[in-house]
């Protein structure tokens, strides 16, 4: 028999993957990282110290003169008496009374910022740095240390809220799909907008023939060469708003960063949206979503005053409740921030008779202990449910659906993981990356279609040419080619005709252009250039080539193709000596698959440290040899593909 925390798990799982379900991200979600990452207590120590200095000393006098306690107990001394006033006097109060002792608002602020680990970059590799009772700590951040937020990234939810003032959420995602479709929209409409403007002029100019009654041949001629510049710009038009509602599709799938309430009228959904602050940085602005008075939500007065003075951020939660549910995480059940959310969505949570049955809020505690009961019928009568995730039966249920192993059931970031991997389970890929890639691919598609290649008259090779660079950006996202002949045919014709346009090039840009364009032809028509060009032919086009490194790089790839085809392994060997090792593995693990040499196969692959673009063709050969490899190789590039770039 299933018991109410697994009915709730499944539930939980289903709002998700009806896209009924937003995250809440606490501090505890910070510290599965490292233990730089401070909870609430360990946040306020020095700050309760600083204001109760005398008092703490003076006790601790007291009891070390009669005997009572030990010198190297004073540490421990400390820590106790600064728990005991956090919890008689309250988080949010200590810090209230600090700032009034400090005498500025100012000194919360720097007093943040020196504690919460700030993100910098040395020799190219990520650290975490912050101070701790004048102790300063720096942390490099290894990719692993990154799962659980990538996990979390890559799950479907209307929008990623988070109390904490870190940058861990930020640097786990690739901003570059977001920066580019915002991109990309900015040019399409700046588009649409001059053709608008020409679809104006010539509907002008159309009227004005018209109402000519008596017109001549001339003007006739006009007439019609304006129906035909006005169906051209019609279709232009018709494109590209297409292109823009997929542009705007692709942004709502993107994840946007959120940092003040007008920044959510780029769009509603799928947004990291820090409702406490973030990190200040050297250049950034002070001032927290309008008030330059903070930067920071953290003393009592900012809780009070927050649905009035961030009524955008309030009432998008509110509404969010209405229509959907939350998952918590890093939150304990006697978390302040949590304690404090629930006050501001209230009267949403509430129980009524139509909402008894249905929980609102699913807390992911790690705290196995029973609950009081007054913070039982706390949570029953606001609509949350507990879950507590390192409960043994809960954790069977999670290995069982997602098949995976624990090492460690005792350890909270395992578990985590494992939770998050079985919420994985069924959920959507990255639309908005897909619908942007896709975009680009049709971009790259079109501007083959722009270049003329009538031999019936005089080729201007400047004219064939002039989108090649843009063409090169582009190609990445065609990665497998239609061999369909409307799409081949012009690629196999340019290649036809290769030498007699390199031979009417008259200066050098246009000779290197065009042979990158040979190379993006042969790529995507899957042709060998042996089956392209004759070996005389191919000799003329190389010794161009030969004069642009990059391009006779290229070029020599190709020759190595021709050699795994051909199964000519002293062509193979006489062409690699001038590549680096690393730079053609594919290629003599190729050979090694052509040449039927499995026992050399096998020993290469095994050596053989791909980057993600190769892990596929990896793990097809592994299978040859133990399909469970392959899988295993494939699992492991998913947990580490989507965010790579971070580093």
């Amino acid at each position: 028999m299933k018991s109410k925390t697994i009915d709730q798990l499944i539930r939980l799982k289903e709002k998700l993957d009806n896209t009924e379900m937003s995250v809440l991200v606490g501090a505890g979600f910070s510290k599965n990282i490292s233990s730089s990452f401070l909870s609430w207590g360990e946040l306020l120590l020095d700050m309760t110290f600083f204001l109760f200095k005398d008092e703490i000393e003076s006790l601790y006098e007291e009891k070390f003169k009669i005997g009572k306690i030990k010198t190297f107990e004073k540490k421990n001394f400390i820590t106790n008496k600064v728990d005991q006033y956090i919890n008689n006097i309250g988080y949010l109060d200590i810090v209230s009374m600090y700032i009034k002792r400090k005498g500025y608002r100012e000194a919360i602020t720097t007093y943040i910022e020196e504690k919460t680990p700030k993100v910098s970059q040395i020799n190219g590799k990520l650290f975490i740095e912050n101070t701790i009772s004048g102790k300063r700590n720096i942390v490099e951040i290894k990719e692993d240390m990154l799962s659980q937020h990538k996990l979390l990234l890559r799950l479907p939810w209307n929008n990623i809220y988070t109390t904490n003032y870190d940058e861990m959420l930020e640097i786990s995602y690739d901003s570059s799909i977001t920066n580019n479709v915002q991109t990309e929209l900015l040019e399409i409409k700046g588009e649409l907008e001059s053709l608008y403007f020409e679809e104006n002029r010539i509907s002008h100019e159309q009227k004005k023939l018209y109402s000519i009654n008596k017109r001549t041949k001339e003007e006739e001629i006009d007439c019609n060469k304006l129906i035909h510049e006005l169906n051209f710009v019609k279709r232009r038009i018709s494109d590209k708003e297409r292109d823009l509602k997929l542009l705007k599709g692709a942004l709502n799938e993107s994840i946007t960063l959120v940092t003040k309430s007008s920044d959510l009228s780029i769009k509603r959904n799928k947004n990291i949206i820090k409702l406490h602050g973030t990190i200040r940085h050297k250049d950034s602005p002070y001032g927290f979503d309008g008030d330059i008075r903070k930067h920071y939500v953290i003393a009592k007065e900012d809780y009070d005053s927050y649905p009035q003075k961030h009524e955008a951020f309030t009432q998008l939660m509110r509404i969010s409740l209405l229509q959907e549910s939350y998952c918590l995480l890093g939150f304990s059940g006697v978390d302040t921030n949590f304690i404090e959310w629930i006050k501001w969505v209230r009267d949403i949570l509430e129980r009524n008779e139509n909402s008894k049955r249905d929980y609102k809020i699913y807390l992911i505690d790690i705290d196995n202990n029973d609950l009081d009961e007054d913070k039982r019928l706390f949570f029953e009568n606001h609509r949350v449910f507990r879950i507590p995730i390192m409960e043994k039966t809960t954790i069977d249920f999670l290995v069982r659906k997602t098949k995976m192993n624990v090492s460690d059931r005792k350890n909270p970031k395992q578990i985590i993981e494992l939770f998050l991997q079985y919420l994985s389970g069924g959920s959507k890929f990255n639309n908005g990356k897909a619908t942007f890639e896709l975009l680009q691919h049709n971009k790259y598609k079109k501007l083959w279609d722009t270049i003329k290649l009538d031999f019936t008259e005089d080729v201007s090779v400047k004219d064939i040419v002039k989108n090649v660079e843009k063409m090169s950006l582009l190609k990445e996202y065609l990665r497998i080619p239609s061999v369909h002949f409307a799409y081949s045919q012009k690629k196999i014709q340019l290649l036809f005709y290769a030498n007699s346009l390199l031979r009417n090039s008259k200066d050098k840009t246009s000779i290197q252009q065009l042979l990158n364009l040979f190379i993006l032809a042969i790529k995507d028509s899957f042709l060998s250039i042996g089956f392209t060009w004759k070996d005389e032919d191919f000799k003329e086009i190389y010794q161009k080539a030969k004069e642009y490194p990059k391009i006779k790089k290229e070029f020599n790839f190709l020759v190595l193709r021709q050699s795994v085809l051909e199964n000519d392994s002293n062509k193979f060997n006489e062409t690699s000596k001038s590549l680096k090792k690393n730079d053609f593995t594919y290629e003599s693990i190729l050979l090694s698959a052509f040449s039927f040499d499995f026992k050399s196969l096998k020993t290469k692959l095994k050596n053989w440290t791909p980057d993600l673009n190769f892990i596929s063709k990896k793990a097809g050969f592994l299978a040859l040899f133990n399909s469970e490899d392959a899988k295993e190789l494939m699992f492991k590039s998913y947990n580490q593909s989507e965010d790579e770039t971070i580093q």
